[in-house]
């Protein structure tokens, strides 16, 4: 019951002040959500031990070699350096499938991105599980308008998802597609879904406690989602939104510094500080001070996939950012308010739920659609 004893004894509010935002009010109510986190937390977390100190010492020579790796090529701290413009993918195959109680399509293509010939972990990201084949193909679903010309969102799903079925339920497409007018993708992140290598429906391999699995993954994803969404306008299309939630918020965020012509950004309970995700699961077999020179490193390691290292390109009027109170996998705390402060405090609205339980929340759901409905195509239509 922690974070209800810090809502009532006032502490979490005045963690949310020191980082500049003053109208945080958590109901102590939502440390149920808070729990319900960790007991999910606790399922996620039941394959894998806490850090030894063999894998500590493993970590750190992993964490200084993709540093080294960045320093070698001039791209630490330099985003726009690591991450080339994709082009749009011309080995393209669409067919019908149906998600749950949704008639969409079916997109594939293939990726086209690999880590660099000299980067750490490279043979291990290309021959995983998931293996190269399955890996190196696109996977997005679509609910294309019959009328032309409507407005596009690319909405992009947390980790341990890529299940249009269960994508669609969390961004509620019909009320986007069927209501808005929105034409849908719903592209699938490296080694989830389809692309995992495994059954049906079988959990991703990353994000974990690979270091270099965990950089290659969210290198990939950023540039699978903008060569997803460079096919979306070479077929003529002008106004795209994005909408990310969990790692999918991560993605968004990414794009902010990256694509200035996206027509909004809607950013959910992101992931934005992975280096601090890493040192917070760590277990107890690592001393404070560990976990700090840790944490220090991670950051110079993840530094080109780091939204705060990008700077916005995306003006603040068209970014909205939602947060869960009681999130205990992405504290927004140390998520969220860091990348608020960075875009210029752009919109920011928080719910009182958790991570899990914010996926079930009207009111968030309302909170993005008004957004997207506000976007000048649509306000105009």
């Amino acid at each position: 019951m922690s974070f209800t004893r810090k809502a009532l004894t006032g502490e979490r509010t005045r963690r949310f002040a020191a980082k500049g935002y003053h109208n945080a009010d958590p109901s102590p109510f939502a440390g149920l959500h808070a729990i319900l986190d960790e007991l999910i937390f606790i399922y996620f977390e039941a394959d894998k031990s806490a850090l030894s100190p063999e894998a500590f010492s493993s970590s750190l020579r992993d964490f200084a070699a993709l540093a080294d790796h960045h320093e070698s090529r001039g791209t630490e701290g330099n985003g726009r350096a690591f991450h080339r413009d994709p082009e749009a993918p011309v080995d393209t195959a669409i067919e019908p499938r149906r998600f749950g109680a949704i008639d969409g399509e079916w997109l594939t293509f293939s990726s086209g991105w690999e880590p660099h010939v000299d980067a750490p972990g490279r043979e291990r990201w290309c021959t995983s599980e998931a293996g190269s084949d399955e890996n190196a193909t696109v996977h997005v679903g679509l609910r294309r308008q019959s009328e032309p010309g409507r407005p596009w969102v690319v909405l992009v799903h947390p980790s341990d998802s890529g299940r249009p079925e269960l994508d669609t339920r969390i961004f509620r497409v019909e009320t986007l597609a069927d209501e808005l007018g929105l034409n849908v993708a719903m592209p699938i992140l490296p080694h989830h879904g389809p692309r995992s290598g495994g059954p049906e429906g079988e959990r991703g391999s990353f994000l974990n406690l690979d270091i270099s699995t965990n950089f290659h993954g969210l290198s990939q994803s950023v540039w699978d989602v903008r060569r997803t969404i460079a096919w979306i306008r070479d077929q003529g299309a002008t106004d795209v939104s994005v909408h990310g939630y969990s790692l999918g918020g991560y993605v968004a965020s990414m794009l902010v510094g990256l694509d200035p012509d996206l027509a909004s950004v809607v950013i959910s309970c992101p992931a934005t500080d992975f280096a601090r995700l890493f040192t917070r699961h760590l277990g107890t077999t690592v001393e404070p001070d560990e976990a700090a020179d840790l944490y220090q490193r991670a950051r110079a390691a993840y530094a080109p996939v780091d939204p705060l290292e990008l700077e916005p390109l995306v003006p603040r009027e068209r970014i909205l950012l939602l947060g869960a109170m009681a999130d205990r996998f992405a504290d927004p705390v140390d998520q969220l308010l860091p990348l608020w402060n960075h875009l210029g405090e752009p919109e920011l609205e928080f719910f009182n739920a958790g991570h899990i339980s914010y996926m079930l929340s009207k009111k968030a759901s309302a909170a993005a659609h008004d957004s997207i409905r506000a976007r000048p195509a649509l306000a105009a239509s």
